[in-house]
C-alpha cells in the first residue's frame, strides 16, 4: 500500500522515522516528505522552493492509498501535518491519526480521521491492511 506519512519532523524526527520503518517492513511503500529533497534548492528562492515543496506533497497525498498522521496535538511544528491531514481527508483519503499525546486532543483532527490510534504501541500492533474504523477514546477540544 502506498501511505503519505504526515508528521511534526522538525521536532519529532525520531518517532516520525521510526513510523516509517515500521511501514517499510510491513512492506508498505511510505512517502515522508523530509526525504524528498528538492533539486537545487539552495538556488531558488525561498517561496519557489516552498512552492515545489508544496506541489510535490500534494502529488504525493493525491496519489498514496493512506495517510498516517503522527499528532502531537500540543506542538507548536504542527500547522503542516494539520493541513495534510485535512487535505487527505477532504479528498477521501483513509486517515489514521496516531496520537503521542494524551491529554486534549482537536476535535477537528479526531474527527476528521478514518481511525485513531493511541500511540506508539498501539501502532506497532495493527495491521493497516485490515486496519478498522476507531472513533477517537481522548478528551476533545
Amino acid at each position: 500500500m502506498k501511505i503519505y506519512l504526515a508528521g511534526p519532523i522538525k521536532k519529532h524526527r525520531k518517532t516520525v522515522e521510526e513510523m516509517a520503518k515500521i511501514m517499510r517492513e510491513s512492506n508498505h511503500e511510505v512517502y515522508l516528505p523530509s526525504e524528498h529533497k528538492i533539486d537545487n534548492a539552495w538556488d531558488l528562492a525561498n517561496d519557489i522552493w516552498g512552492k515545489k515543496v508544496f506541489d510535490n506533497d500534494i502529488e504525493a497525498i493525491n496519489n498514496c492509498d493512506m495517510v498516517v498522521v503522527a499528532s502531537y496535538d500540543n506542538s507548536e511544528h504542527h500547522g503542516g501535518t494539520r493541513w495534510e491531514s485535512g487535505y487527505a481527508y477532504g479528498i477521501g483519503k483513509k486517515v489514521v491519526v496516531v496520537h503521542f499525546e494524551k491529554e486534549e486532543v482537536s476535535v477537528m483532527i479526531a474527527n476528521g480521521c478514518f481511525s485513531n490510534l493511541n500511540g506508539m504501541e498501539e501502532f506497532r500492533r495493527i495491521d493497516l491492511n485490515t486496519i478498522k474504523a476507531k472513533k477517537c477514546d481522548l478528551p476533545q477540544t
